[in-house]
């Protein structure tokens, strides 16, 4: 995810284990570092907190650390969060050290890296074994249950992070963020690749940039270097975490794009929640996950690949003065539904 997630508290790799430390619970946790940096430790926020470099031993001294720790704390509960390996790795360690195990996904792993089959192998054998499966939606539990015989994956969806929606006006946040305050800002935020279908939306603004010169058009995130920006765009490089919440409401509207692809079908931007939560227009790609997000907003959705289209419905959500999104979920009662998962299986 790029984030320290000691010094950058973020998703339901943070939240979920530090509400349950605050529920009384005893939480440790083991990041790896994917930079050359010593090993760690820290209390943070009722967690204890280990961190240890992909460098050190090549990978090993976290197998090792995560050895110790099960036998040293003897938990309840072995979870994998964030990735293929993390979930491999804890369900192997569970039924090392005889006790619970659980798997949680946010994204269809299996499509980071296709050609990588034996790892794919061992995640499907992970999945078939471990005692519970967590995932973000419905659309990737279901694809991950056909690994367990039938047996259940929980939905525990994704949620926007407590410092959204920031109490600022749009007019404050854009003074903060030197952005125009008399211009429509049509933005995106989020990872600008090729397999996103970005590429749909540039053509989107070329069509408006010609009818309509009070459009100015906003971008950030992480640019895949295959991707060239159009001049009339302004690419804000890589937003931080404090100005996100910012940036999303100076937005006139947000614009989620993504692919009718293995990845794009099993994916739920975390923009689209923080938009929401921030009650400023929003238009996504009608994936089935983002279809299930906007269940009760179907004039939101655009298609995947209809640059005319998608200029169109710009246009036509700009002219609505305001939209009353249907209450989505903080990380407080997800984690309680986690929680409740939890004891019912242990």
């Amino acid at each position: 995810m790029n984030k320290n997630l000691i010094d950058r508290p973020y998703g339901r790799f943070h939240y979920i284990p530090k509400i349950l430390a605050e529920k009384g619970h005893n939480v440790t946790i083991l990041y790896l570092n994917y930079k050359n940096e010593p090993p760690d430790y820290d209390y943070v926020n009722n967690m204890h907190c280990h961190t240890i470099s992909i460098f050190r031993s090549f990978g090993l001294g976290y197998f090792l650390k995560a050895c110790q720790i099960t036998k040293t704390v003897n938990p309840d509960w072995v979870i994998g969060f964030s990735d293929t390996y993390f979930g491999i790795l804890a369900n192997y360690i569970a039924h090392k050290y005889n006790t619970h195990s659980l798997i949680d996904a946010y994204d269809n792993f299996e499509s980071y890296i296709p050609w990588l089959k034996p790892i794919h192998f061992l995640w499907r054998q992970a999945l078939s074994s471990a005692e519970v499966v967590t995932a973000a939606g419905p659309e990737l539990a279901e694809n991950m249950s056909q690994y367990r015989s039938n047996r259940p994956t929980h939905v525990v969806p994704m949620a926007a992070d407590p410092h959204f929606p920031t109490k600022l006006t749009k007019g404050q946040c854009r003074s903060k963020l030197n952005l125009s305050k008399n211009k429509i800002l049509i933005g995106y935020c989020g990872s600008i690749y090729k397999n996103r279908g970005i590429e749909h939306f540039f053509k989107a603004t070329q069509i408006l940039n010609k009818e309509d010169n009070d459009f100015q058009f906003i971008i950030s995130g992480q640019l895949d270097p295959q991707v060239e920006i159009p001049t009339h765009i302004n690419w804000l490089g890589y937003i931080q975490d404090e100005d996100l919440p910012l940036l999303i409401k100076s937005m006139d509207l947000l614009v989620v794009v993504n692919q009718d692809s293995l990845f794009g079908n099993f994916s739920y931007p975390v923009k689209l929640y923080e938009a929401i939560s921030t009650n400023i227009p929003v238009i996504a790609t009608s994936t089935p996950p983002i279809k299930g997000i906007l269940a009760d907003h179907p004039e939101l959705l655009i298609p995947h690949n209809n640059p005319k289209e998608i200029a169109e419905k710009i246009k036509e959500i700009l002219k609505i003065s305001s939209i009353k999104y249907s209450n989505l979920s903080s990380w407080e009662p997800i984690t309680d539904n986690f929680e409740s998962i939890l004891k019912n299986h242990k």
